[in-house]
């Protein structure tokens, strides 16, 4: 009956349903094969997001790496600047100074001068932990005061490594101002705080945006180290070298009160050391403070270990020892502790021919006065080489820094040179033959590429100025001759140097250097950067006589005159900027003429209220750009200005009244333009003279 009422077959209905069966069955057989196809995707894209991820993770790195490497890379270059922008604001001159540490330590003797390590004084005062803060040294001149003073520095900075050592020599013929020697011991305390930091602090930074020409910031400056450095020991030598002269005492002890009242204020990190002459400006100051006096007694033994190494015949053994004792005794006692008389004899022994001679030279030939060694030396100068000789002693002795050896002999070959004429090269004595006058008593010595002239102590120059005519022949046949040791010969120089006719036209600048007219290289004309900046203080003791004063006035209205104005903004640092004078108590420009020029009556006070004003006006401009001096307005300086005629890169000029009288009041005048434009101010400062506008 089924079949019947079915409309198709049951046999073709089991088999579907068993196909379906088997298809079940082959899907559910399936099933955990793709759930762990599904997996292992997950696994694969998961471990591929994860490789993804670390890459992204080390670029990450790298680049945070860069970054902080950049930054300590930008920081250390911001640093940097910072350290170049103070050493630029100090305008410190170390050269000098670095010069006689090095020399002086070289001068020592191995194995002398070891007897201050010992010396009770001094190792209490080295000690920051006792109340000795200052130190003060003296002795006869010749004892070896400075190159004690070296070698101290060393021994400083040997027992007290972690601390701060500057130090400054005053020397009688390089002349410092305060404000100078501050600069020079505030780069060497900030030259080793670098060195221990790498930094610049911003407080220390602050202090370039201020003048540096202000004693009062460079003071600050310093007192800024001071409290960030943990010990600090500053040195001065010489201070005896100041005392001849008004000015320079002066400044001088401003400089020692400064760091004396630095003592009192920080005395367990500063220690003050004084080493001079015993003269009584400086013992007044000293008084109360410990002190070590140089005796023989405690150089002898030094005075023998030199005699006995700088001795040629005793360093080779060339003598028996008992002849050695008697020799080294005898010196001994005649040198009496001073070495540069020791030295001076090493001299004179060194050309002794054999042991006789020595003997004799000892017995009879060795004066015991250095100025009967000194008159020796120079009658012992051929008369016909006097007159070479005397330029020479004559230019070193009155310069007021240590002369190249090319500034000397260009300076005396001027001197030979006709006037209104350019350099006679020809006129140059030979460098040979300038070293061997030199010798003894004016040391040439090397200095980078150039060589240095200087007395070899000041004992020197002291002598020439009380004997100036020690060379004066006196034979009759050369009488007739003047031979003197006078400031004449270098001012004449100078002044000659300065008008020669190759000068007439502004020097004109090409890449780094500055040529003549002509295409002469400047750097090659060695006295020109000497004779402008000097060229006034040379002239100033020679007294105001009419053909000296007609030779200045000549050569300020000369074209000349602008391009020493030139080289002064070029070479010779704040010469166009106000400086504050200890003397006058007041702020005002750096001297331009001789002192006598201005007090001849209104020729010579008009000189110089032109020129005040010019640097009134173009001060700055010369300050900050160097050398060109031809943008300068010079007609509107006004016609009755000495300076209006010189040609300038612009033409200009200034109204004025005709019936104005010269001797009128001058003014100051200052004008400003308010915000919105609508209206200027002005204000005159009226002045009691023209004398008040050139000195405030």
């Amino acid at each position: 009956m089924l079949r019947s009422i079915a409309s198709f077959s049951t046999t073709k209905l089991d088999k579907i349903l068993g196909q379906l069966r088997q298809d079940a069955d082959d899907v559910e057989k399936l099933v955990p094969i793709v759930q762990e196809r599904i997996v292992r995707g997950e696994r694969e894209n998961a471990a591929q997001e994860r490789r993804l991820a670390g890459i992204a993770r080390a670029e990450l790195s790298a680049f945070i790496q860069e970054q902080r490497e950049d930054k300590v890379q930008r920081d250390l270059d911001r640093k940097r600047t910072r350290q170049k922008e103070v050493r630029e604001w100090l305008r410190a001159r170390n050269e000098a100074n670095i010069r006689h540490q090095s020399r002086n330590v070289a001068c020592r003797q191995p194995g002398t001068s070891e007897w201050l390590r010992d010396n009770e004084t001094f190792l209490q005062w080295a000690d920051c932990t006792t109340t000795h803060a200052v130190l003060w040294l003296s002795a006869a001149p010749g004892m070896g005061k400075s190159v004690l003073c070296a070698h101290a520095v060393e021994q400083i900075k040997d027992m007290r490594p972690a601390s701060a050592v500057a130090f400054h020599y005053y020397r009688f013929d390089e002349q410092y101002t305060a404000i100078e020697a501050y600069r020079n011991i505030a780069e060497q305390l900030f030259d080793q705080f670098w060195e221990q930091t790498q930094d610049v602090p911003d407080d220390l930074h602050a202090q370039t945006q201020s003048s540096s020409s202000d004693p009062s910031k460079v003071k600050r400056f310093i007192e800024l180290l001071l409290s960030r450095i943990v010990e600090v020991y500053i040195l001065l030598d010489g201070l005896d070298e100041e005392c001849g002269e008004k000015s320079r005492w002066t400044d001088a002890l401003e400089v020692l009160e400064y760091f004396e009242g630095l003592t009192s204020t920080m005395p367990s990190s500063v220690r003050l050391w004084c080493s001079s002459q015993d003269r009584l400006c400086v013992r007044t100051k000293m008084q109360g403070y410990p002190a070590i006096n140089m005796t023989e007694k405690s150089t002898s033994a030094d005075i023998v270990r030199y005699l006995a190494k700088a001795l040629p015949m005793l360093a080779v053994n060339e003598v028996d020892p008992g002849t050695e004792t008697m020799i080294l005794e005898d010196l001994k006692d005649k040198a009496k502790g001073n070495f540069l008389w020791a030295q001076l004899m090493v001299q004179s022994l060194e050309q002794a021919d054999n042991l006789d001679d020595v003997v004799r030279r000892i017995q009879d030939g060795l004066p015991l006065e250095l100025d009967r060694y000194y008159e020796r030396i120079f009658q012992s100068i051929h008369v016909e080489h006097r007159t070479l000789a005397c330029k020479i002693f004559s230019m070193v002795v009155f310069a007021k820094r240590p002369l190249l050896l090319e500034e000397l002999s260009e300076a005396v070959g001027m001197t030979y040179t006709k006037e209104q004429s350019n350099l006679d090269s020809s006129k140059e004595p030979f460098k040979r033959r300038l070293k061997a006058l030199c010798a003894p008593l004016i040391d040439v010595y090397d200095q980078e590429t150039s060589n240095v002239c200087t007395l070899t102590h000041s004992t020197v120059q002291s002598f020439l100025l009380k004997r100036p005519q020690i060379l004066q022949p006196k034979d009759t046949a050369h009488a007739m001759t003047m031979h003197v040791i006078d400031e004449g010969e270098l001012a004449t120089a100078c002044l000659k140097y300065l008008c020669q006719p190759r000068y007439r036209d502004l020097l004109v600048k090409l890449g780094n250097s500055f040529l003549t007219s002509s295409g002469e290289d400047v750097a090659k004309h060695h006295l020109l950067t000497y004779a402008a900046k000097y060229w006034d203080r040379h002239l100033e003791n020679l007294g105001c006589g009419d053909a000296l004063f007609a030779s200045v006035e000549s050569f300020l209205q000369s074209p000349q005159f602008v391009t020493c104005l030139q080289v002064q903004s070029l070479c010779v640092e704040g010469q166009f900027s106000l400086w504050f004078s200890n003397i006058q108590m007041c702020l005002g420009y750096r001297r331009t003429f001789p002192r006598w020029f201005t007090e001849c009556g209104q020729r010579g006070q008009k000189f110089v209220s032109d020129y005040t004003r010019f640097v009134d006006d173009w001060g700055y401009v010369l300050g900050s750009n160097k050398g060109d001096i031809d943008r300068c307005l010079w007609g509107a300086l006004g016609p009755r200005s000495f300076l209006s005629g010189n040609a300038g890169r612009y033409s200009s000029f200034m109204y004025v009244e005709t019936d104005e009288p010269y001797d009128s009041a001058p003014y100051l005048y200052y004008d400003g333009v308010v915000a919105d434009g609508s209206c200027c101010v002005v204000i005159r400062v009226e002045t009691r003279s023209v004398v008040d506008v050139a000195q405030h």
